[in-house]
């Protein structure tokens, strides 16, 4: 933790020199309204100026500097970028130490710096640039300023407390990017057990047990996994709806709202838990579920997926599964109906996927070049670009127009590396980026034809309202996280022993007892205030 008293002296001197720099940008502001107000063109500088943004980089991704599409976006603007490439995984540990040393890039990109962290970094410490002073946003970052505005949910979950606007985020607009999880069912297993689609819970239930026992990939061994996914969150994410759980999408998987009142509940301990539960319990008893499900390893779904062994899978795309095992799957049409009517997808996001992914530092000497650096990102042709690349040396333009890489990338997949391995050398890998998420320019699985016709297929079964990403105060946020942590772990562990079998569904009001003596009650409370707040700043736009 680094004390706000650390450093005073420097400090004061940072901020006295940033204050100078907003009044600068007012003038400057005033001088712009005076003129055109128009956004710079390209180039964005003809004086080689630089930006010192440091980045978390992912595994897969080579030095960012070597990385075709920013080569060709720092020629497009003119800018030099001084490259600070941080591996994931000392990325929390060198950003604390970036800020306890107070040695700060011009940016932080792809950190992903969560609320908590901005208040501290920047109400607190004031090492972030406030976004929403001076008309920066309006005047600089004209593209992501009006979607913001269009957005009010988006601008309230950027909003801290105290009215700041510390970074800019990933927007999802693809609606396939949208629904966290879709599921999928085998139809060739389907039509040669003479069955349909499910409409219902119990459906479902009767299809998994005609996939144990009918034989239907064909080999005469009872080796069929009914029900699969990655790990059981899909599982829960795909079934919780249909008991009524889940009200408000994914953002937030231990706090739902209680669909009586709309105040916020613990999702773990409401009937609709228990009842999705035993009704899970019931599938693993029989053998129904992947009885390896809470021990799940990527390697090993992907190897039962690729010998055609799965009936149901929940998942987000068909990624790492052969194309000749995936075209036999297609999407449940409909959210599956409950015993009690209830009827809903819950694994949905909101329009605003994260925040905190470009965070200017007071350290950087020209504000406006970083924002209008960033915000080409946040138009139709900086989509393309951020995912795409330019055409000839990233991408080809195909006769109906759509867009693929160049050949050299599939070839790469063909020889046995991953698609995301082969797209890094182009364009950047991995979440956390500051840009939308167009379902027309994204190359990641979850638009190919079948997960995005399965996502599409659920918008009419989304909840009816979606909680945003919501802001907390600095005190809020260090006592929900407390609290969250030892519930959430909680949950997690009974949930195994309560499927398994291990521990009885009698023994749940002593379950639901040991969670409320965690502070449910007062996380509840928090995440109640965090929602009124974002309510009323939403009903001022």
């Amino acid at each position: 933790m680094i004390s706000s008293k650390k450093g005073a002296s420097k400090l004061q001197h940072e901020r006295k020199g940033y204050d100078q720099m907003k009044k600068f940008l007012a003038l400057l502001l005033a001088l712009l309204l005076c003129t055109s107000g128009a956004l710079a063109e390209f180039p964005l500088t003809t004086t080689g100026e630089s930006l010192h943004i440091m980045v978390n980089n992912s595994s897969l991704q080579p030095d960012f500097g070597q990385v075709k599409m920013w080569q060709r976006y720092a020629e497009m603007t003119g800018v030099h970028i001084e490259w600070e490439n941080i591996p994931a995984g000392t990325a929390t540990e060198k950003l604390n130490m970036a800020f306890g040393s107070e040695e700060l890039p011009d940016v932080f990109l792809k950190f992903g710096i969560s609320a908590a962290n901005q208040i501290k970094f920047g109400s607190d410490e004031g090492y972030l640039v406030n976004l929403n002073e001076n008309n920066l946003l309006e005047t600089y970052a004209p593209n992501f300023y009006a979607y913001m505005k269009a957005h009010p949910t988006v601008e309230a979950a950027l909003t801290m407390p105290d009215g700041a606007i510390y970074s800019l985020p990933q927007i999802i607009e693809s609606v396939p990017n949208k629904v966290a999880a879709k599921m999928f069912i085998n139809k060739t297993w389907l039509d040669k057990l003479g069955l349909d689609l499910p409409k219902t819970t119990k459906d479902l239930y009767d299809i998994l047990v005609a996939f144990k026992n009918g034989d239907p990939n064909g080999n005469g061994l009872a080796d069929e996994i009914p029900f699969g996914a990655p790990n059981f969150n899909y599982i829960y994410y795909s079934l919780i709806g249909a008991f009524g759980g889940g009200t408000r999408g994914v953002h937030d998987t231990v706090v739902d709202a209680d669909p009586e009142t709309g105040y916020p509940r613990i999702l773990g301990t409401s009937d609709a838990w228990k009842h999705m539960l035993t009704y899970v319990h019931q599938l693993y008893a029989e053998e129904l579920l992947d009885n390896a499900i809470f021990t799940m390893k990527s390697a090993q779904y992907t190897a039962n997926a690729a010998e055609d062994k799965y009936g149901v899978i929940v998942y987000t795309n068909f990624s790492n599964i052969p194309e000749s095992i995936a075209e036999h799957f297609v999407g449940i049409e409909e959210a599956l109906e409950g015993p009690d009517g209830d009827k809903f997808w819950f694994p949905v996001r909101s329009d605003l996927h994260s925040i905190g992914n470009w965070v200017i530092t007071t350290k950087c000497k020209n504000v406006p070049l970083a924002l209008q650096f960033v915000d080409y990102f946040y138009s139709e042709e900086g989509v393309k670009l951020f995912n795409y690349g330019t055409q000839g040396d990233c991408h080809v333009v195909k006769e109906d127009g759509s867009l693929a890489f160049v050949d050299a990338v599939y070839e790469s997949v063909a020889s046995g590396i991953s698609f995301d391995a082969a797209v890094a050398p182009y364009v950047t890998c991995g979440g956390n980026n500051p840009v939308i998420v167009m379902e027309n320019y994204f190359y990641g699985g979850e638009t190919k034809p079948v997960p995005a016709a399965a996502a599409h297929a659920m918008i009419e079964y989304f909840p009816e309202e979606i909680w945003p990403i919501f802001t907390y105060t600095a005190e809020e946020s260090e006592e929900a996280s407390v609290i969250r942590t030892d519930i959430n772990n909680y949950v997690n562990t009974m949930r195994a022993r309560f499927v398994t079998g291990e521990e009885s569904l009698d023994k749940w009001d002593d379950y639901v007892h040991q969670i409320n003596t965690m502070g449910a009650d007062r996380l509840c409370e928090i995440v109640n205030n965090a929602y009124i707040r974002s309510q009323k700043f939403t009903a001022a736009q």
